[in-house]
């Protein structure tokens, strides 16, 4: 893992303005968008296959006008130095009907477009584990609008290798314990690395790998997210693996939030779940007693293991 983790500034959204002189933050757009331009001639004049045999499944779901620009990401999925077996984008009905022209182009090399009902996020995941009869490989979920870099899945292939039981990142946070419940989510802490534990909390903007056997509890957990969490997926993704016991794993010592396609961030779900306060409300309503009981009794363990090394 570490000789395959060569992560350049460039491939990492915070180093583009944190405490950096002007000029590197201007080479550093210069590196992204002569990357995307790149990415975007790939989808005009190539016919090699976005997948390949080996290697997870990765799915995926856009909206609204970032449906124009998902072929971005899409094509950086694909110039992996590995390719996904399959490689799935999900679509509401009128969109599923009339996709562009750059996602047709990728549908003759591999992609697949399947219709889903309005699941809101939980759409990148939720239509794909109630369509499969069994699940022989682990699950990745990826955002629409990141540019993710070479390394992304081989890395997350690797970690699933090594821990096929648990879930696997690039970032997440510690959950924060209150008196009587979870901290505001908010005041989480960055981290996840070294000790997989319930008490990470997985976010799915860099990338999630969920391994088979999670995927059927998801689909028995059906479809109450609607009524809880209908806007933040990870919320309920990660409800599912505190309460059946799936560790996880923060693959790398810093947490990392890839570069975004520019353009894309008007319609975020960020700016209502974390901005704005959204995730607090749907975390209160999806975690029970039972859950804070297990994550209280987690924290506590890591807490005891650091204290004797």
């Amino acid at each position: 893992m570490k000789k395959l983790m060569k992560i350049r500034h460039a491939d990492v959204l915070e180093d583009w303005t944190t405490g950096r002189p002007r000029w590197v933050q201007v080479r550093r757009q210069i590196q992204v968008r002569a990357w995307i331009l790149r990415l975007k001639i790939v989808n005009r004049l190539s016919h090699r296959r976005v997948n390949e045999v080996s290697g997870p499944v990765v799915s995926l779901t856009t909206f609204g006008s970032r449906i124009e620009r998902v072929h971005i990401t899409i094509e950086a999925i694909a110039a992996g130095t590995q390719r996904p077996s399959r490689l799935i984008l999900w679509l509401e009905a009128a969109q599923y009907e009339r996709p562009p022209a750059a996602v047709r182009r990728l549908i003759s090399r591999g992609l697949e477009v399947r219709k889903s009902e309005d699941y809101g996020p939980h759409k990148k995941y939720f239509p794909f584990v109630c369509s499969e009869v069994e699940f022989d490989r682990a699950l990745v979920t990826a955002d629409d609008d990141v540019l993710y870099p070479r390394w992304w899945l081989k890395g997350l292939t690797d970690a699933s290798e090594v821990a096929p039981h648990q879930i696997h990142c690039y970032r997440a946070h510690r959950i924060g314990l209150a008196e009587h419940g979870l901290k505001p989510y908010g005041s989480w802490h960055r981290g996840g690395y070294g000790v997989a534990s319930i008490a990470n909390f997985a976010t799915g903007v860099s990338g999630v790998s969920y391994p088979s056997d999670f995927l059927a509890v998801l689909r028995a957990s059906g479809d109450r997210f609607l009524e809880v969490c209908p806007r933040a997926d990870d919320v309920w993704l990660h409800k599912n693996a505190v309460e059946n016991g799936y560790r996880v794993n923060q693959i790398t010592a810093d947490g990392i939030h890839f570069n975004v396609v520019p353009g894309t961030q008007a319609q975020a779900l960020m700016h209502d779940n974390v901005t704005a306060g959204a995730n607090d409300a749907q975390i209160a309503a999806t975690y029970t007693r039972d859950d804070i009981r297990k994550l209280t009794e987690a924290i506590a363990l890591a807490g005891a293991g650091a204290a004797q090394r």
